[in-house]
C-alpha cells in the first residue's frame, strides 16, 4: 500500500526465539513450533530520509489482551504505537539474528510454507491447529 502512494517500502526479517509466541497461541501450537522462528518479517518505509521500521505483527485488542492476561509486559512490548518517525519493533527482544531487508515476501512465503510441510503432522490436522490457535488468539483479544 505504501508503495501505491509512492512511498518507498521493503520487508525486514529476523529470526525470534519462540518465548516471543508463548500465551498468544494455542499450547498445541506453541508445542509444535520449533525453538526459532527463522522469518519474522516487518515493514519498513523510506521516510524523512531514513527508513523506518513499523511492525504491525500485534493490533491494539491483542496488545491490550496480552498485558491484562500478564502474557507479556510493558517492559516486553513497550508500545504498538507507531508515530511515522522512529522505529517501532515489538519483537525486539525476543531477536536472535538480523537477516536483512526484501523487496517482496513471496520467496519467504514459499519458504515458510515448506517448514509447515516439514511438521510431523498431517495438512488437515495442520490447518485444524492454526484454526484452533487462531480462535485462542482472538479470545485473548476480549
Amino acid at each position: 500500500m505504501l508503495r501505491a502512494v509512492n512511498i518507498p517500502a521493503r520487508y525486514h526479517i529476523a529470526s525470534l526465539r519462540k518465548e516471543c509466541i508463548k500465551g498468544i497461541v494455542s499450547k498445541s501450537f506453541y508445542k509444535l513450533s520449533p525453538d526459532i522462528i527463522r522469518h519474522h518479517p516487518w515493514c519498513e518505509c523510506y521516510l524523512s530520509e531514513k527508513w523506518i521500521s513499523c511492525d504491525t505483527l500485534l493490533d491494539k485488542a491483542l496488545t491490550e489482551g496480552i498485558y491484562k492476561k500478564s502474557i507479556h509486559t510493558k517492559e516486553d512490548i513497550p508500545t504498538i504505537d507507531w508515530d511515522g518517525e522512529n522505529d517501532l519493533n515489538t519483537m525486539t527482544k525476543w531477536m536472535i539474528e538480523d537477516k536483512g531487508t526484501l523487496p517482496s515476501l513471496d520467496d519467504l512465503i514459499i519458504e515458510a510454507q515448506k517448514e509447515f510441510e516439514e511438521l510431523p503432522i498431517e495438512k488437515d490436522q495442520l490447518e485444524m491447529l492454526i484454526n484452533q490457535s487462531n480462535k485462542y488468539t482472538d479470545s485473548i483479544r476480549k
